[in-house]
């Protein structure tokens, strides 16, 4: 009786040992996923960090260029102001010389001498209206220059708009 007691116990014991192998095994293979998961979310974290990367370089870069067109189109302002200046005083002139004008239609009794200072003024006019010609061909360029410019920013905009698209793709995969 006291031998099959201890082949009973030396069978549990063996069982114990086998259940405590198993239990081993188990936790080994439990740490060994835990250990690629986490190399696996280190990895991806790292990929997630490039990209948020390239996406603030590449933002970084457009603003930039954004920057210089809004310098360009404010040199561009400030001529345009400098030609309406110069516009308006061509236009205050051309309104001084019509009103002398108005002045040399009613005196046109005074024959010869009002005639010769109604053609000089008619000539000034005409310098005048040159001049403003000149001023506005040159406000017209700039307006194009302006659009130009903003023409160039819409497609900077909507470059940042596409990579920010193309970008934020793989992170759509992310639970």
């Amino acid at each position: 009786m006291e031998q099959n007691h201890n082949e009973l116990l030396k069978s549990m014991v063996s069982k114990f040992d086998n259940i405590m192998d198993r239990k081993v095994d188990i936790y080994i293979r439990q740490s060994i996923r835990l250990n690629s998961t986490v190399r696996v979310g280190m990895i991806i974290l790292g990929v997630v960090g490039f990209s948020i990367f390239l996406l603030l370089y590449s933002l970084s870069s457009q603003v930039g260029h954004m920057n210089e067109g809004v310098k360009q189109m404010n040199s561009h302002f400030a001529e345009v102001e400098d030609n309406m200046r110069k516009v308006n005083q061509i236009l205050k002139h051309i309104d001084t010389r019509v009103a002398l004008m108005e002045a040399f239609d009613r005196d046109m009794q005074l024959a010869h001498q009002t005639t010769t200072s109604l053609h000089h003024g008619v000539e000034n006019i005409h310098q005048s209206m040159g001049e403003v010609s000149q001023y506005m061909s040159q406000l017209q360029l700039h307006i194009q220059e302006v659009n130009q410019q903003l023409a160039s920013m819409q497609t900077s905009v909507s470059g940042v708009g596409v990579e920010t698209y193309r970008m934020a793709e793989p992170m759509k995969v992310l639970p």
